[in-house]
């Protein structure tokens, strides 16, 4: 705060510096304040190229020079004169500075460091200069040092303090000592309270709505409350900027365009975005990206696996593990009774005993004669069996019914492919399967439209979902998720190109990271969505009533039995016409007796 007001006093008042010209100056000053280490670039366009070349001989460090009247602006010589964070330019007006600052913004997402020399005489220190300064702040230069001489010989060093108590975005100039240790200062470290423009996509639990009045509506989340306390933490004012029409209506905006391609931050609408983006080549070259936040696994899912062979249901139990028991016992009373009526000390045969021991288990009634007691004792007991077996097939019927036969899941990307219709994700998951067969089928989504299609996916609709896992958990829906995951990618936070808060708000987010509380605000969230109901998205499905398809399958088993009984019935009839003797044989062998 003092230093500021110390610059805002010295307003307007003259450096002299005797017996130097002013490239003199403005090589000392480069000197003083650029890395040597680091490549600088010299950009002019109507300056007297002898200025460049004392400026070049007098320089310590490594030099670039373009002039811009013998080159291209496509050339690559220019282009690689733009990569450099420090620069030199020699001006003689402002319109000239102005086509050269938009020539480099043209190839620059970073903040670059300026040295203005301006080569005519500025009459006029407050109207003048403030036409360079006003330049500078509009194509984002804040960190810039001008020198130039006055009507007096007067070589003067400017500079703009853009954020103080009660000015925010003033490009007024104020004068430098040459005094000072350091030209260049952090004039981003305290915004006094003047806005920042936060744009916010609207992703649950990264980044959600909040009401706190009717007139009032802001957003929380777990990166929004880290970015707004990092705001808070540059003594900012924060204005979110956001889509009021996708408000609690999250689940319905598929076909909405909405712009997620970092518009907003290279539009100038917005100065920093939440939640974090996964960083690919398109986004890096048109915003700048910084601290990889944490990890994110984006993975592969589809819908669960179908239930196949559901009119089954009934002979279920029939395949468990009693099925074997079943024809054994059979077997077992059919050989006891026959050894019983070969050996027994009676003549009279029980006939038809195979149907009749099926018509009991059946459940059917049957008459039967028979002499001896042991007999009786192995119909008895195998009344009494057949008994509990229905019991028991009733018991597993009922279990049976609630049983499902899944289709195999699917396990890697290959399966998938094959048994679904459609593939869409994030567009930096297709990136991975360049000149691949997926590619042609990928279809890429926007962050906000992955709830929609989860929702589709759970209802059984036949997708193949490129996901960040943390979203799928937080949907609560129950998808399949492949053992073949997509990959790991970093996420970063990006703020609009050229903003010359960016180096603050990155060392503010290490800082804050290293005493764990994104850790905390994150602990914060999750125990939240645990709290809401998130238990039951790691917890069985419980049985459900029977549903109709249930009750078809039954129908169905009642059909089959019906069949059986029929065939058993007729073999009944085939079995009499073939075992007893015709009518009038009978009457004839009466008459013989």
């Amino acid at each position: 705060m003092l230093f500021y007001a110390i610059l805002m006093l010295m307003l307007n008042n003259a450096i002299t510096v005797e017996s130097k010209t002013i490239n003199d100056v403005a090589v000392d000053t480069t000197n003083q304040e650029f890395d040597n280490g680091s490549p600088t670039s010299v950009f002019w366009w109507k300056t007297d190229s002898q200025n460049i070349d004392t400026f070049t001989k007098l320089y310590e460090g490594l030099l670039v020079t373009i002039s811009l009247k013998d080159i291209v602006y496509n050339d690559t010589q220019l282009s690689d004169a733009t990569l450099n964070d420090q620069v030199v330019i020699y001006v003689t007006n402002e319109n000239e500075f102005s086509v050269i600052l938009m020539i480099i913004n043209k190839r620059r997402v970073k903040p670059i460091r300026v040295i203005l020399v301006i080569m005519e005489t500025i009459d006029d220190i407050n109207i003048r200069m403030k036409e360079f300064t006003k330049t500078a702040w509009d194509n984002d230069v804040a960190d810039i040092i001008i020198i130039s001489t006055n009507l007096k010989n007067e070589i003067v060093l400017n500079t703009f303090i853009p954020y103080s108590d009660g000015h925010c975005g003033d490009y007024t100039p104020v004068a430098l000592s040459a005094n000072q240790p350091k030209l260049f200062s952090n004039k981003f470290h305290n915004f006094h309270k003047c806005p920042i423009r936060m744009r916010a996509f609207i992703l649950p639990p990264y980044v959600m709505h909040e009401k706190r009045s009717d007139s009032i509506k802001t957003v929380r989340g777990f990166d929004a409350d880290v970015m707004k306390f990092i705001l808070e933490q540059m003594n900012a004012t924060i204005i979110v900027i956001s889509d009021d029409k996708i408000n609690n209506t999250i689940f319905n905006f598929a076909n909405v365009s909405l712009s997620e391609n970092l518009g907003d931050l290279t539009n100038n609408l917005a100065d920093v975005a939440v939640p974090p983006f996964i960083i690919n080549n398109r986004r890096y070259a048109v915003a700048q990206a910084f601290y990889a936040c944490y990890n994110i696994p984006v993975i592969w899912c589809a819908p669960r696996q179908r239930e196949i062979y559901a009119w089954a249901k009934v002979i279920l139990p029939f395949l468990s593990r009693i099925s074997p028991l079943i024809f054994l016992s059979f077997v077992a009373f059919w050989a006891s009774i026959k050894l019983i009526q070969r050996f027994g000390k009676f003549k009279k045969e029980t006939k038809g005993l195979l149907l009749a021991s099926f018509a009991l288990y059946m459940g059917q009634g049957v008459t039967f004669e028979t002499q001896h007691w042991l007999n009786n004792v192995v119909f008895m007991m195998w009344i009494w069996y057949c008994t509990i077996m229905r019991i028991v097939y009733q018991g597993d019927l009922i279990d049976g019914l609630h049983n499902v036969i899944l289709e195999p899941p699917l396990r890697t990307l290959n399966d998938a492919l094959q048994a679904l219709d459609e593939v869409v994700g994030l567009s930096v998951a297709v990136d991975l399967y360049d000149n691949m067969s997926i590619e042609r089928r990928f279809k890429p989504v926007q962050n906000k439209e992955i709830p929609y299609y989860l929702k589709r996916i759970s209802h059984g609709e036949r997708i193949l979902l490129a996901v960040n896992k943390i979203l799928v958990s937080y949907s609560k829906y129950k998808v399949q998720i492949l053992e073949e995951n997509v990959s790991t990618f970093k996420v970063y936070f990006f703020v609009r190109p050229r903003w010359g808060a960016f180096e603050e708000l990155h060392r503010t987010m290490i800082r804050i990271t290293e005493v764990g509380f994104q850790w905390q605000i994150y602990q914060v969230y999750i125990n939240e969505w645990l709290r809401s109901g998130g238990r039951d998205y790691y917890t069985e499905e419980k049985s459900t009533a029977l549903n109709m398809a249930i009750l078809i399958s039954c129908f169905y088993g009642l059909i089959a039995l019906y069949v059986v009984c029929f065939l058993v019935f007729c073999f009944e009839i085939l079995w009499f016409k073939i075992s007893k003797k015709p009518f009038a044989d009978i009457v004839r062998d009466d008459r013989v007796y």
